[in-house]
């Protein structure tokens, strides 16, 4: 029977012991991507997991965290404004065994809101039925950018006299 695991070996030769261990490094961090979206809605609230694929994880394995948090490999973001588009966030990952090897990913906020307003504009209060009537739509800050749309719905005339 075969158990998985890592096992310490150590050998002794003329009262000496030698300590053997499997060192692997750790492949670079990985954000989850079903918790770590592109864009985050506002007012939503985000977890967003940082980790090494299971083949990666190095031997030891390395710890992970962000470094908003020390502790802990997810970021946990609640309320999310638009103050906080943009914000950049870093996920380290350091492996023991030569405390040197530091790893980064980072993940960068991208907050999708909509505008509080919308104005729509006319240089004509009125046209006829001929004439060509533009319209303008505008609106406070909106991220990211929103694409207006018309529908005017056809009308029957019946004339009779």
């Amino acid at each position: 029977m075969t158990q998985l695991g890592n096992y310490n070996l150590s050998d002794k030769v003329s009262n000496v012991f030698f300590l053997f261990f499997s060192k692997e490094k750790p492949g670079a961090p990985l954000l989850e991507p079903e918790t770590c979206p592109v864009f985050a809605e506002e007012g939503t609230s985000l977890e967003c997991e940082c980790h090494h694929a299971i083949t990666q994880q190095g031997s030891p394995p390395a710890f992970v965290s962000w470094l908003k948090d020390d502790n802990s490999s997810v970021l946990n973001i609640s309320n999310v404004n638009k103050g906080q588009n943009g914000t950049e966030y870093t996920c380290r990952s350091v492996w023991e065994p030569t405390a040197a090897l530091t790893q980064i990913v980072n993940y960068t906020l991208l907050v999708a809101y909509g505008p509080t307003y919308a104005n729509v504009t006319s240089q004509k209060n009125l046209a006829t039925i001929t004439e060509t009537l533009t319209l303008t739509c505008t609106s406070d800050e909106v991220y990211p950018s929103a694409n207006f749309s018309w529908s005017v719905p056809c009308l029957t005339l019946n004339l009779t006299s």
